[in-house]
């Protein structure tokens, strides 16, 4: 794993532990709907988008487990991808929880409440 993949996971581990879910919520409904293009030349309305070639309801879903996640509500998938940066994290440190916390970039105590609330063990013995 790159060293960018991990400090990206380290951040969105940071800030998934200090924003409150409904206020990440709500940040990340808004920015879904944003896209950034960029400008040809510098000049303002260059470069327009284009709009999609489909509505979304007209996407058919190839996969079973992409239905099931659509269901899911933002928060619990934001917890689960949460939950996987932890527990790869641990692995790569051998379950120390102090190593993994330093490089997650969150105090142990954080680690050690995220862990519990996860229902993962916090005693490796």
């Amino acid at each position: 794993m790159s060293t960018d993949t991990t400090t990206e996971q380290a951040t969105v581990v940071r800030l998934l532990v200090s924003v409150p879910p409904a206020e990440l919520a709500a940040v990340l409904s808004k920015l879904i709907g944003f896209s950034v293009t960029p400008l040809a030349d510098g000049q303002p309305g260059e470069n327009e988008p284009e709009p999609p070639a489909e509505a979304a309801e007209d996407v058919e879903l190839d996969d079973t487990d992409a239905e099931e996640e659509s269901t899911e509500s933002l928060a619990s998938r934001l917890q689960a991808y949460e939950r996987r940066i932890i527990e790869a994290a641990l692995r790569r440190n051998a379950y120390h929880r102090k190593d993994t916390a330093d490089e997650l970039g969150v105090s142990r105590v954080t680690l050690y409440n995220r862990m519990k609330a996860f229902g993962m063990p916090c005693d490796w013995r």
